[in-house]
């Protein structure tokens, strides 16, 4: 692709967040087709200074991704050539705009609250709101129709268009947009208990969801299809896609494999799982791996259903778990007693090491416990990344290196509550703050 045709990618782009400006574009022409040479520093800072610019790299990063973006471009443009142009215009117009460019601080390793950038804003009217602060930027969604403080948004998976897709608390599936802009709810056959009941996208392009009878498959003209499972208790505890093209459902008394057709073939748990606070994730063995928190078991099944299970020795109760590129098994431990909050990791052949002991819980019940570590999902930089629920004054985004050193990324907005958490393909965790409403992103690249 010529550096012409970036140019006019990223002068697309920009005129495109102009909004109430586009009438610049429309009628000033160039040689570019867009905006006249004497009206372009005028129109960067309008829109520079109305904190716009700072969603154009937004723009870029959803051209070729989202079907019907304003740029249109669709899948035939190089993105890696769009984004150094795109650094180089935003490099020369911010000075013209009078705004200085600056690096946000990442998180400390002490858990400090890193240096903020000034709040970045949707202009009224205009979408979603959006925060920025540091590397975390916050997404808020719009108000239950039911008039209550959230959705209450909690697991949270990556779509084929690298759009997210999001379970809450009613019986819809939120979707939104990478950048934020278009967030949208879908009804769903029902619901089970708790934050979980699992989603993931499919070998087959689809999203894929527990329900309160089962698993279910999303169509794209946005209906379902349920597929009943043998399990006598409701809803599922977690849905995974595993790497043989298969569904994985966790129940409470059997792990069931699931066809992209529906086929069900159902595998009985050693000891049937009471806690819905199991996860399931996909090996670097090429397995599934899912805990039991409640006897402190990290368990494997194998395609054709051959279970193991894994003593995890003392310590919290188990939740969250991943697979790391390190070749081993990460998860998560928490709890009310002393030594219950930690980050650890077991190997293929079950030997278990702590990585990170966090701080015991300050609060005492009937409160929660505190200082939780919750959902846990490798980066694409090697290093396991992990959402906090309980945590006073902020919750963060933890992320563990194999060596163990911790950085903590603080989530601005007060009483998080984060849980869910994801990566996609760009490197960006993506996350869900239960409690306020709000899907957040944490840049992992400077």
């Amino acid at each position: 692709m010529t550096i012409g045709l970036a140019a006019r990618v990223t002068l697309r782009a920009l005129t495109t967040t102009l909004g109430p400006y586009r009438t610049i574009a429309e009628s000033k022409t160039s040689s570019v087709g867009f905006v006249a040479p004497g009206d372009i520093a005028a129109a960067i800072r309008t829109f520079a200074t109305s904190g716009i610019v700072a969603n154009c790299l937004e723009y870029l990063q959803g051209v070729g991704r989202e079907r019907h973006h304003p740029v249109g471009f669709l899948r035939k443009v190089d993105m890696n050539e769009i984004r150094r142009f795109a650094r180089v215009v935003l490099t020369l117009v911010l000075p013209i705009a009078g705004i200085a460019c600056g690096q946000p601080e990442e998180g400390t390793a002490t858990g400090g609250i890193g240096a903020e950038v000034p709040d970045l804003a949707e202009p009224a009217g205009a979408g979603t709101p959006i925060t920025v602060t540091g590397r975390v930027t916050e997404f808020a969604l719009p108000p239950p129709p039911s008039g209550g403080p959230s959705f209450y948004p909690g697991m949270i998976t990556v779509g084929r268009d690298q759009d997210l897709w999001f379970r809450t608390s009613l019986a819809e599936l939120g979707h939104m947009s990478r950048n934020g802009r278009r967030v949208a709810f879908v009804p769903i056959p029902s619901i089970g208990i708790g934050l979980a009941n699992g989603i993931a996208l499919g070998a087959d392009g689809h999203i894929w969801f527990g329900t309160a009878a089962g698993i279910a498959r999303l169509n794209h003209n946005g209906t379902s299809d349920e597929f009943p499972l043998s399990d006598r208790t409701s809803a599922p505890q977690d849905v995974v896609a595993g790497r043989d093209g298969n569904l994985w459902v966790l129940g409470y008394n059997f792990v069931h494999r699931v066809t992209t057709a529906g086929v069900i073939t159902s595998f009985p748990l050693p000891t049937s799982t009471l806690s819905s606070g199991n996860h399931m994730t996909n090996g670097p063995d090429g397995n599934v791996w899912f805990t039991d928190g409640r006897d402190r078991l990290l368990l494997r099944v194998t395609p054709a259903g051959v279970i193991t299970a894994f003593p995890a020795g003392p310590g919290g109760q188990l939740f969250g778990i991943a697979g790391g590129h390190d070749g081993h098994i990460w998860f998560t431990r928490q709890g009310g007693g002393a030594g219950d909050n930690a980050i650890a990791r077991m190997t293929i052949d079950g030997v278990v090491s702590t990585v990170v002991q966090l701080p015991d819980s300050t609060t005492t019940p009937p409160n929660p416990p505190g200082g939780m570590p919750m959902v846990i999902t490798a980066g694409d930089d090697r290093a396991m990344y992990y959402t906090t629920y309980f945590e006073q004054p902020l919750n963060y985004i933890g992320r563990v290196t194999p060596a163990g050193h911790l950085t903590k990324f603080i989530i601005p907005s007060p009483g998080a509550a984060s849980f869910g958490i994801t990566s996609d393909r760009e490197g960006d965790i993506w996350f869900t703050e239960n409690f306020n409403n709000i899907i957040g992103r944490l840049r992992t690249r400077r």
